[in-house]
C-alpha cells in the first residue's frame, strides 16, 4: 500500500508560517501543486519558518519538501515535530538545497510538523510542497495490550470473531 502525504489542505492539514510574501501564504505549500509556493517575506530579521498541523496526531516516516531557492545556494533547516503544537522535539538539522529534500524520521506519531530556517539567508526562501508522509494504516502499537490489538486486527478485517478469541485468551493465559 503506498504512503499518504497527510499534510494536504485536502485531507484538513492547515499550514502557518512566520510571515509569507504577497500572494504566496502558507497554504500554497500544501495545496497539491507544485506550481504554487509559499514564500518568505524579506523580512529576515527572524529565522522564516512552515509548518503544517495535520488536524490529528499520524504515524509518519518522512518528510519531504520541494524548496524553490536556496538563498547563498543553501539553507540550514531544522526540521521539528510536536503532538500538541507547544512541545516540540527537533527531528534534525539539514543543510538542503533547491530541489526534492527528502528527510526519513523513522516512524514517528505527531499532529504539528515544522521546518525552520536557523541561518536566514539574504533572500526569500520558497518552498513549492511540504509533505509529510505515512502509512495509510499505522503499524499496531506495541504498547497496547495483545488482545486490544488482536481485538483492533478484526475489527479492521470486518470478522465477527472476537468473543472467540476472547474465549481462546480467556482459556489459554
Amino acid at each position: 500500500m503506498a504512503d499518504v502525504n497527510y499534510a494536504l489542505a485536502s485531507l484538513g492539514a492547515v499550514a502557518s508560517s512566520s510571515g509569507a510574501a504577497s500572494g504566496h501564504g502558507a497554504d500554497l505549500a500544501i495545496d497539491g501543486n507544485d506550481v504554487t509556493w509559499w514564500q518568505s517575506s524579506h523580512s529576515l530579521s527572524l529565522s522564516p519558518w512552515l509548518a503544517v498541523d495535520l488536524g490529528a496526531p499520524q504515524y509518519i516516516t518522512y518528510v519531504s519538501f520541494l524548496n524553490g531557492n536556496a538563498p547563498n545556494g543553501s539553507v540550514q533547516l531544522n526540521v521539528r515535530a510536536s503532538v500538541d503544537g507547544v512541545n516540540w522535539s527537533v527531528i534534525t538539522g539539514a543543510v538542503v538545497v533547491a530541489g526534492e529534500n527528502v528527510i526519513q524520521v523513522g516512524g514517528s506519531i505527531y499532529r504539528h510538523w515544522q521546518i525552520y530556517d536557523t541561518g536566514a539567508g539574504s533572500a526569500a526562501w520558497y518552498v513549492y510542497s511540504f509533505r509529510v508522509y505515512g502509512p495509510a494504516e499505522a503499524p499496531p502499537n506495541p504498547e497496547t495490550p495483545m488482545c486490544d490489538q488482536i481485538t483492533a486486527w478484526l475489527d479492521s478485517v470486518e470478522t465477527n470473531f472476537v468473543p472467540c478469541v476472547e474465549d481462546w485468551l480467556a482459556a489459554n493465559p
